[in-house]
């Protein structure tokens, strides 16, 4: 068995899509990295980051 298998993963993946006038108007992926707490890719759209970060706090939250 590989070390890096007994690791918990390092890395979060947040897939996002959104829509504007109830038609798809963007997608993609986000990534934090567990380790040190830090976004790794972020979004340039504040608002979309601020409901990502609220997601990811959730859900961190919800793990532990």
């Amino acid at each position: 068995m590989n070390s890096s298998e007994n690791e918990p993963p390092r890395l979060l993946r947040l897939t996002y899509v959104y829509e504007r006038a109830n038609h798809p108007a963007g997608n993609g992926e986000l990534e934090y990295d567990l380790s040190t707490a830090s976004w790794l890719r972020r979004h340039e759209n504040a608002c979309i980051q601020k409901m990502a970060e609220c997601f990811l706090e959730s859900y961190l939250r919800k793990r532990t």
